[in-house]
């Protein structure tokens, strides 16, 4: 997810404000209080959802910028909600490395785990982390039938001021898996159309690679 996301714009800012020493850690505009049950996605993405015509969209709304995509994945839900704890599966554009930070057990998510990133080069690192949750909408844990995924910036680099998204899955017949993402953000240098390339990647993967 992102995210996901870090454009090659916000990298080369981030570096040469880094270098003229000026401050990376800043406000987060966070969008979900995971302190809560979340049983929908944000506003703007449930609305996006119910128009199953759109395939794919983009835009601008108020300070964040937009991007949804919506997929058919040829596997079983389960599967795909597997792969979605997987890092290189959810690593966004111009990212160097995305990895786990940790895991929170709670009984409000089926799963909660903070996701550490990491991009431009090596003596000048961008890092952020984002808090993602996975919330069961309907079926059972071991035979989920709609999964909602939450996540969020949480703590890093004050050239992301907001990156927000959710990925819901809904269980298809013959073994498939409707796959939605919506993501928003604000940030220095990137546009919806970075969104969109990075969201439509992460469900190139799902389609391509095997849950462990």
């Amino acid at each position: 997810m992102r995210i996901q996301v870090l454009s090659h714009a916000i990298v080369v800012a981030a570096v040469f404000h880094m270098q003229l020493g000026f401050a990376s850690d800043g406000e987060n505009q966070g969008c979900f209080n995971f302190q809560e049950k979340i049983a929908k996605p944000l506003p703007w993405a449930e609305e996006v959802l119910n128009d199953r015509k759109n395939v794919e969209a983009h835009g601008k709304r108020e300070h964040v910028v937009w991007a949804s995509v919506r997929g058919t994945v040829e596997k079983p839900l389960k599967e795909v909600l597997e792969l979605l704890f997987d890092p290189e599966i959810i690593k966004g554009e111009g990212v160097n490395e995305t990895k786990i930070d940790s895991r929170i057990e709670t009984p409000l998510f089926l799963r909660r785990q903070i996701v550490q990133n990491r991009a431009g080069p090596f003596i000048h690192r961008v890092r952020w982390k984002e808090d993602w949750v996975f919330s069961l909408i309907s079926g059972k844990s071991d035979k989920p039938e709609q999964i909602l995924v939450s996540y969020q910036k949480s703590e890093g680099t004050s050239f992301i001021k907001q990156l927000c998204g959710n990925i819901v899955l809904r269980k298809l017949e013959g073994n498939r898996t409707d796959v939605f993402q919506y993501e928003q953000v604000n940030a220095k240098g990137h546009s919806s159309e970075d969104s969109l390339k990075s969201i439509k990647k992460v469900l190139e993967r799902l389609r391509g690679k095997k849950s462990q």
